[in-house]
């Protein structure tokens, strides 16, 4: 007991010593996004790899955004390689390569450890078995946790398959997410990679590994380069580890640049944004973070730089270095920005260079987080994760001398044009799209199909009076599946023999408003979920048109008292991708 005692009391001196605050209320995880990479380090992955380490900060920095109930979220990956054959077969072929960390620069060191070698065996079903027991994985069921499997041999190897771990995965409430490296081309593995997928009700992803990001140079590199010179200067290093830490976060800097000026770019848009920090090595970022108390900091615990000021001029010093990065964070934001337009003019001039590939790692990880994140609350601004639904038109434009004039104009359906855009476009341009922006955005019946949004409003009844007398009749209804809320046979909630999926009425609806359309399960089942599925991953609003009968439902809100809606179908051949008129 003295012993314990003993213990406790140098773990406290040592805590004061330093200044550290404690938190006496309980961490809350609620804001946390949990990811899980479990990558096939085998020989024929190196794409993969090389994909991984170049666009790690594409997905933080798309993150930077995430938000759940107007606070900020908290970010943790982990990783584990798997496949090589120096892992043997008593430990699955398999490494945990770091556990769930908020320390950014730690992750993209470990990744950059890693190499694609000699393969072994890929058991991709024991991987996510030992990522589901082995890693922190938070308790709450309202947090979005998520694993993404990624390789390319067959999915049924190895003594565990995802139908098996099904329920286990169900309990810890996880998502896994699995993303097939290559084309079609093997035509038997794709399919038992997307069969076991769904069998967890996951996500299935496919990318070219291979593939590379064209590579365009721009005037803001180097003055990036040199403002991040600067940033790395603000950080005021503490604390048992501190040198380490300085040094490889000038080494993560080193390892974007040596890969390629986007994927230093794509760093520094990370490294001014809140999801990196130094929280136990820096002593800024330790204050904002409470922390760190400065002022009750010995001397001999002091960072060099602070040790020989007096009280004061510490004080001043952290304020000023803070104040600093600050400035530093907006003109890096600036320079960013700027790139990012440059780039845009650069891929506009005709070439058929695209800088945002879907088919990339990066780009997929941050589109699955985005669209399945939202489910429990999470949201997105700024340069969406999931990008806009829009009505584009590309109009080729002929002046009086016959001149073809390409030009893309991009609206979403219901927006108000402003007049300082309206001035500076000729008038014989404006004349020609209006009637495709009212055309294509007005909401009318096709093929005898009324409209959802004729009668719903964001999943309720625009009215409940005509919701009543329309209870129990068959109705012909279009509108836009809610991809989000797709859910296949064998889901919990669903009825005995039935599957459903939810319906908007307007394409730019935020996940979870919208009706449930309910379908018998028919062999019509698996086609119609896997069409949904690709089509809301590539972010194409999916029409559908449905004949069925509608039920009403009292739905008591806070202050209101709205109805809901729903519709049973006879079967899968109602639920139409044409309008019968659009099928000669």
């Amino acid at each position: 007991m003295k012993k314990i005692f003993l213990l406790l009391t140098l773990f406290l001196t040592k805590a004061s010593l330093l200044g550290i605050v404690e938190n006496k209320s309980k961490q809350n995880d609620s804001n946390l996004i949990q990811v899980a990479l479990l990558l096939d380090t085998s020989g024929s992955m190196k794409g993969l790899l090389d994909q991984a380490k170049c666009q790690l900060w594409n997905v933080v920095s798309d993150l930077e955004k995430a938000k759940k109930s107007s606070q900020p979220i908290t970010l943790q990956i982990a990783l584990y390689e798997f496949g090589k054959s120096r892992y043997t077969k008593e430990n699955e072929y398999l490494k945990k390569v770091v556990g769930f960390t908020d320390n950014l620069d730690h992750l993209s060191s470990k990744l950059f450890s890693l190499h694609a070698g000699y393969g072994g065996k890929e058991y991709y079903g024991e991987v996510i078995k030992a990522a589901l027991d082995n890693l922190s994985w938070s308790s709450s069921p309202e947090v979005y946790k998520v694993a993404f499997v990624a390789g390319n041999e067959s999915f049924n190897q190895g003594p565990t398959s995802l139908p098996d771990i099904a329920e286990h995965i169900k309990r810890k409430s996880i998502t896994v997410n699995t993303i097939y490296c290559g084309p079609e081309k093997k035509a038997g593995e794709f399919e038992e990679w997307k069969t076991a997928t769904r069998s967890v009700h996951g996500l299935f992803l496919q990318i070219d590994h291979n593939h590379h990001l064209p590579e365009i140079q721009t005037p803001f590199d180097k003055p990036m380069r040199d403002l991040n010179a600067k940033l790395n200067k603000t950080f005021i290093w503490f604390g048992e580890g501190s040198h380490h830490a300085a040094s490889n976060q000038h080494q993560q800097d080193t390892n974007a640049l040596d890969l390629s000026d986007h994927a230093f770019a794509a760093r520094m848009s990370a490294k001014i944004g809140h999801l990196y920090h130094h929280v136990n090595h820096d002593l800024i970022d330790a204050i904002q973070h409470g922390k760190v108390d400065p002022s009750k900091m010995e001397v001999d615990q002091m960072p060099p730089l602070l040790a020989s000021l007096d009280a004061n001029a510490r004080k001043k010093l952290i304020a000023d270095k803070t104040k600093e990065r600050q400035v530093i964070r907006r003109k890096m934001a600036d320079l960013i920005s700027k790139r990012h337009r440059f780039l845009e003019m650069k891929l506009s001039e005709g070439n058929d260079l695209k800088f945002v590939d879907d088919k990339v790692l990066g780009s997929t990880l941050s589109k699955a987080i985005g669209k399945q994140a939202k489910s429990k609350g999470y949201s997105f601004s700024g340069k969406n994760l999931v990008s806009t639904k829009t009505v584009q038109y590309r109009l080729h434009l002929y002046l009086i001398n016959k001149t073809p004039v390409p030009q893309i104009l991009q609206f979403n359906c219901g927006e108000k044009i402003s007049p300082a855009y309206m001035n500076s476009r000729p008038l014989f341009l404006i004349v020609m799209v209006a009637p495709l922006l009212l055309g294509g955005c007005v909401d009318k019946p096709i093929g005898g199909y009324v409209p959802a949004s004729s009668f719903s409003k964001k999943g309720f009844a625009k009215n409940r009076e005509e919701a009543l007398a329309n209870r129990g009749k068959v109705l012909k209804v279009w509108g836009y599946v809610d991809g989000g809320n797709v859910f296949p046979k064998d889901w919990g909630d669903n009825q005995p023999g039935k599957w459903r999926f939810k319906l908007k009425a307007k394409p730019g609806d935020d996940v979870g408003q919208s009706f449930s359309i309910h379908i018998p399960v028919d062999d019509r089942h698996d086609e119609l979920v896997a069409l949904f599925e690709a089509a809301d991953f590539s972010d194409k609003p999916t029409r559908v048109f449905v004949t069925g009968k509608l039920s009403t439902f009292d739905a008591p809100m806070n202050f209101v008292r709205k109805t809901g809606l729903s519709m049973d179908v006879n079967s899968s051949e109602d639920v139409l991708l044409k309008a019968p008129t659009e099928m000669r």
